[in-house]
């Protein structure tokens, strides 16, 4: 049967809302349906890393999150008296133009995607629910519930970007693996008299029995939450401050003004497959996690782009069904290791012991006073995730670069083309890369990087090419490098033979 409509998107969170933003700027038909009655209220996940903000910029919201949001600089940790030691994320400088931390609660993202989508045309179907669907030969036909009616509706692809308890997942018979947290967490957002606690930074405070995470929030209440050792029954301000009381923190400072105080279990589970047939998921219906690090939220958004493209390869033809099945194998493999990093993190400021007393008082605070985990922090930021093998560059996300002219890579990425880059001393004739161009078509943007030691404006000889001047490092020069629409390197060659090129694009068709 003929789709009605090529994708179905169940849940309009965060991360739904950025599958329908790059599958809008790729030109894909979709539908956005949610079950509730409207987006968020609550501030639920606050933070946006470098990566999530980088691949945001072909959409122009980079700049619309970070007016919005608040810019952290540090993460600042604490004991009860004293700052101990410090990570800061200006270390991130030479690699990336958002070096810091945006804080950015989850309702104001929704709020963000949902206005872009609106200037495109792209409404939410609230209050409408998938109840059911099933798949043959190539699609999936659905039946979908709003507060008047049933309907019936056959689309190519559904993707279920549904939260946590997941009917899509539940309905492909997916098993969500992991287990819960033993501890109670507590978590309030409460207003601090006393100018004490930093708000270019987010906090780690460390107790005799918790750790407690002080997030400060742009509308100027503090995010404060942490296991809590002793929970009662009731969760209201007064046993929160009993609870802070009992671990002798933030006795100096006044808290007032709780807007939201909540206890809850956490939990880590990474779906076994990602995909069924013609049918995703993403987000929070595929992995969950401990908050550490605030990996959630951009875990999911960056699955949706992962997916967006290629669905959107698929539609236009460019590529077979067949290129879907990655979207399981890469982003399994990089929620496992949110997972697995999250929850070492959570351990470690969860311990307690000689051990740690001596690392977290002693050791730490010497050594990052002349030195700074770069690698940590950028894999915090989400700037190492990688796709394939170790030890070939292939997989990575290509670096951040500037041109003489003041253009970076980031800005020859626009969220739906391939990307061949040569760098080289000298132009490169049409004629060497027209496989390439064969098999991409008006999909391929080509860009010359010339030696900025000869470099002269040149003129554009080629439909979608760009030429620019580049002091070119050393492990670039004369090298083409070919960018899949998500930025990450899809394969690299000689810049006068892209046979490599060439043979690594065929596999994928």
């Amino acid at each position: 049967m003929k789709p009605d409509s090529q994708v179905l998107i169940s849940g309009a969170g965060p991360v739904g809302l950025t599958l329908a933003a790059f599958l809008h700027k790729n030109g894909v038909p979709f539908r956005l349906i949610d079950q509730r009655s409207g987006p968020v209220k609550e501030s639920r996940a606050l933070g946006v890393h470098a990566r999530t903000l980088e691949l945001l910029k072909p959409l122009g919201l980079d700049k619309e999150f970070i007016k919005l949001g608040r810019i952290t600089n540090d993460m600042h940790f604490h004991n009860e008296n004293r700052k101990l030691f410090s990570l800061k994320f200006n270390c991130l400088s030479a690699q990336t133009p958002y070096p810091y931390y945006l804080i950015l609660p989850q309702s104001t993202t929704e709020r963000v995607l949902l206005r872009y989508l609106a200037e495109q045309g792209v409404e939410v179907e609230w209050d409408t629910t998938l109840t059911s669907f099933n798949q043959e030969e190539g699609s999936v036909h659905c039946v979908l519930s709003d507060r008047n009616e049933q309907s019936e509706s056959v689309f190519r692809f559904v993707a279920g970007c549904d939260g946590a308890n997941s009917f899509v997942r539940q309905n492909l018979g997916i098993d969500f693996e992991g287990e819960t947290y033993e501890s109670v967490f507590s978590l309030a957002e409460v207003e601090i008299s006393e100018a004490k606690i930093e708000t270019n930074a987010t906090h780690v405070f460390m107790a005799p029995q918790t750790a407690c995470a002080v997030i400060p929030m742009p509308c100027g209440k503090y995010r404060i939450v942490g296991p809590n050792p002793a929970p009662t029954e009731a969760s209201d301000f007064t046993h929160f401050q009993h609870f802070l009381d009992s671990q002798s923190l933030f006795s100096n400072v006044t808290l007032h003004s709780p807007n939201r105080v909540i206890d809850y279990r956490m939990h880590k589970r990474v779906a076994k497959q990602f995909s069924k047939g013609n049918v995703f998921i993403c987000g929070d219906a595929a992995h969950i996690h401990s908050p550490a690090g605030g990996q959630g939220m951009n875990t999911g958004m960056q699955d949706a782009i992962n997916l967006a493209w290629k669905i959107a390869s698929v539609v236009k033809g460019h590529f077979p069904e067949r290129l879907l099945s990655n979207y399981s194998l890469e982003r399994r493999s990089v929620a496992s290791s949110v997972v697995k990093n999250t929850d070492e993190a959570m351990s470690f400021v969860s311990v307690r012991g000689i051990k740690y007393k001596l690392l977290t008082h002693w050791l730490y605070p010497l050594a990052l006073k002349f030195y700074q985990p770069v690698g940590m922090i950028s894999a915090m930021a989400q700037l190492t995730t990688r796709y394939g093998k170790t030890g070939s560059k292939v997989g990575e996300r290509f670096p951040w670069l500037q041109t003489s002219q003041g253009i970076s890579t980031l800005d020859f990425m626009d969220g739906r083309s391939w990307c061949l880059l040569t760098f080289s001393e000298h132009t490169v004739q049409a004629g060497a890369f027209i496989e390439v161009k064969n098999l991409l078509g008006d999909e391929l943007r080509h860009i010359q990087i010339l030696d900025n030691k000869h470099f002269k404006p040149q003129a554009v000889t080629q439909v979608n090419q760009s030429i620019y001047g580049m002091d070119i490092p050393k492990e670039w020069a004369n090298k083409s490098v070919l960018l899949r629409p998500d930025g990450y390197i899809h394969a690299i060659a000689d810049h006068n033979d892209f046979s490599a090129i060439t043979y690594a694009i065929k596999k994928l068709m």
